[in-house]
């Protein structure tokens, strides 16, 4: 028992000279001297041996085989400073004499290529926990450590490094190590290529994955994209509003033999609605339908447990052993599983399949009614209405057989879905109808594309305008309203063009038809705008609003909700914050800034992640100064007490060129719950109308979090000083 405490210890590290011992990894024979290069601790030597072994010698100096003392060298030796490198043999102890001992030695030692086999797992999957954790120069070390050994590397270490780059917000750090990838002679796959297009999607780069895809075709034998592959890029047209692009993969999903799944289908609503493309909807909603899997749950079953049942009859299945994999709901054996399976038992990927068809069905609904909405087709809306809520009935029902954190998730999604049905639904009972074209009039698109940096250049008045009457048309059925007549593409740009400077600045009162001192209020990260709204049609013409995001999908609900509810001091601003105020934000013009719930870099919860995304940085903070008044504040409510205190911090170090600080908090009253953070106030609870927050509104993030249990709540109320 001491001898293998010693070992372990010694493996483990603990004790004196931690990472210091080495230790041959082979399959050393009777009486063969094994290699300790490295001095170690007496307190980590055990007093005696293997029955029939001679007793070590005390002093301290290079590890003794147990056969009468001799010194082990002269073998290479395999560096090991973690006890998960080492997988030891369960050998029983010899009882006769010293030769026994010696055979057991040589059964003992390790195997030098299960040993590396070992190491390059676990440093392997280091890099894969650094790269979920967004710690981008872990993930670097981890992969350096397997180069610098010499050991073996694979597709999948670098498709981790890959991934690494690519949480971290590095495409080009990405995009440099696929091609040191390919130069070192290994082949790409499709789980690279997926790694890939998620990070040129997230960046809203639709030309880079498009091209990727089409290198993936010209391989010999081509890479032929997958399901998953497919809703990366999917999800990142969704993400920029780019209908063209997704009409393109919707055509090509034949010729890759991809299926569709309610994901997919999803994302294709979704660009349709913003299309306003009403045939293609309804022939969405009938595919889908005719896909979908059984809805009684015995019956799911019973289709399941025919991929079982096999060639050996019925009667083999029954007397085989029954499948473990299957009473968990996971078998994915098949037809080749040899095991018997349960017909009474539903499998998660077919209750999943399920759960995602349904999903689908309300949301193509819920898309069909807005679309609907939006064209003035009330009848239509109120048939789609309905049938999304009983999509969505029969949606909460599968949830409540899954896990309590699905059911936080999907139950926010529910909550989000059911929000769009009631505002729909007062629009369908109503009698009023939307005016698009003044609507858009008062939607200023600049792209969705992140880009590194600011960008400096002046577009000016025309190309300005003109570009947003292109991204109008493209991604939010402008195009479709020019060949229904309803407006013409010189109204638009005259419209558009009239609201700018002659940098291709926004001018506030000329977008709401407002006198100039109307006070703007502007909503960065606004999502779907339910926030926004209720704030706008509360302060009436007190104040004029403006709601300004990047995902596309989000934009557009937020501009049906401005159109379907008639709230015409709002303006709809859809592009990335940081070069949307540096471009096209006049100086001093906006009075109030909101941002709620911003997502913080180290989502994974670890405050050593990073992301070159993260928005909420000292030089955004300047850019937001700079667009507020004399008297502007800005209100960032969080979930999370620990960004709060981070962006406090962040705040509290910015000054001027006489070394005054940028802002300061706005006093909140004696009784307030607050945490002072080098100057900066983090205050717990809700901001209420003394911080802007007129209104409380229950939005998606609001239900996601109240699900979670999260429901502590942590604001900034800064003043320009």
């Amino acid at each position: 028992a001491k001898w293998q405490a010693c070992e372990a210890a010694l493996c483990s590290g603990s004790g004196t000279g931690r990472a210091s011992h080495t230790f041959t990894r082979s399959n050393k024979r009777p009486g063969e001297p094994w290699a300790a290069d490295a001095p170690i601790a007496a307190a980590q030597r055990p007093d005696r041996g293997p029955p029939g072994a001679a007793a070590p010698s005390a002093a301290v100096g290079p590890l003794e085989n147990w056969r009468g003392g001799v010194p082990m060298s002269g073998r290479p030796s395999v560096d090991i400073d973690d006890a998960a490198d080492v997988s030891w043999p369960k050998t029983k102890w010899p009882t006769k004499d010293a030769s026994a001992a010696s055979d057991w030695a040589s059964d003992w030692a390790p195997d030098p290529k299960a040993a590396a086999r070992q190491r390059i797992r676990m440093l392997t999957q280091q890099v894969a926990d650094f790269a979920k954790k967004r710690q981008l120069p872990g993930a670097i070390a981890a992969f350096q450590r397997l180069q610098d050994e010499g050991l073996a590397l694979s597709v999948h270490a670098w498709a981790n490094l890959i991934n690494a780059h690519v949480n971290s917000g590095d495409m080009e750090g990405a995009s440099r190590t696929f091609a040191d990838m390919r130069s070192a002679g290994f082949k790409s796959n499709v789980v690279v290529y997926t790694t890939l297009l998620k990070g040129h999607s997230r960046l809203g780069d639709i030309v880079s994955a498009c091209a990727l895809l089409e290198e993936m075709a010209s391989h010999d034998p081509p890479i032929l994209p997958d399901i998953r592959c497919l809703n990366t890029v999917l999800r990142g047209c969704v993400r920029v509003g780019d209908v063209a692009a997704a009409r393109n993969l919707f055509k090509r999903m034949d010729s890759w033999k991809v299926v569709s799944d309610g994901v997919a289908t999803r994302f294709f609503g979704a660009l349709f609605c913003q299309d306003l493309d009403l045939s293609s909807l309804k022939a969405l909603i009938s595919q889908n339908a005719g896909t979908a899997p059984a809805t009684k749950p015995r019956a799911a079953a019973a289709a399941a447990s025919e991929e079982a049942e096999g060639q050996e009859g019925e009667k083999e299945a029954a007397t085989a052993a029954p499948c473990k994999f299957w009473a968990k709901g996971r078998c994915n054996g098949g037809d080749s599983c040899k095991f018997f399976h349960d017909p009474s038992l539903v499998q998660e990927r077919h209750w999943r399949a399920s759960l995602e068809r349904s999903d689908a069905d309300a949301a193509l609904n819920l898309e069909l009614a807005r679309s609907a909405a939006l064209l003035g087709k009330r009848k239509l809306c109120r048939l789609a209405l309905k049938r999304a809520r009983k999509a969505l009935k029969a949606s909460e029902a599968r949830v409540a057989e899954a896990g309590s954190a699905e059911q936080a998730q999907q139950k926010a999604i529910h909550l989000e879905q059911s929000l769009d049905l009631e505002y729909l639904d007062r629009f369908a009972t109503g009698d009023s109808s939307p005016d698009l074209t003044r609507c858009m009039a008062r939607t200023l698109l600049f792209g969705s594309t992140l880009v590194s940096g600011l960008d400096t250049t002046r577009a000016g008045r025309k190309r300005t305008g003109s570009l947003i009457v292109d991204e109008l048309a493209n991604t939010f059925g402008l195009g479709r309203l020019i060949r229904l007549r309803r407006t013409s593409r010189e109204g638009m740009l005259q419209q558009l063009t009239g609201c700018l400077s002659v940098q291709g600045r926004i001018l506030w009162h000329k977008v709401f038809g407002s006198a100039r001192d109307v006070p703007v209020k502007l909503e960065i990260c606004a999502g779907s705008g339910e926030w926004a709204v209720a704030q706008a049609r509360a302060e009436g013409s007190t104040a004029n609003w403006a709601v300004l995001e990047i995902m596309r999908d989000r934009t557009h609900r937020a501009f049906s909700r401005m159109a379907l509810e008639g709230v015409g001091n709002l303006c709809i601003i859809g592009g990335d914050a940081a070069q949307v105020l540096h471009r096209h934000v006049v100086a001093g013009s906006v009075d109030h800034i909101f941002i709620n719930f911003p997502e913080p870099p180290h989502t994974s919860g670890d405050e050593a992640a990073e992301s070159q995304l993260h928005l909420l940085t000292a030089p955004f903070f300047c850019e937001m100064q700079r667009a507020l008044c004399p008297t502007g504040r800005i209100t960032i409510l969080s979930d999370n007490g620990r960004y709060c205190r981070t962006l406090a911090a962040t705040v509290a170090a910015l000054r001027d060129d006489s070394g005054a600080m940028l802002f300061s908090t706005v006093p909140q009253g004696r009784m307030a719950d607050t945490e002072d953070i080098d100057g900066i106030e983090v205050i717990c609870g809700r901001p209420g109308p003394a911080n802007g927050h007129t209104e409380e509104v229950t939005s998606y993030f609001d239900g996601l979090w109240h699900k979670g249990s999260r429901t502590d709540r942590y604001f900034l109320a800064l003043r320009r000083t």
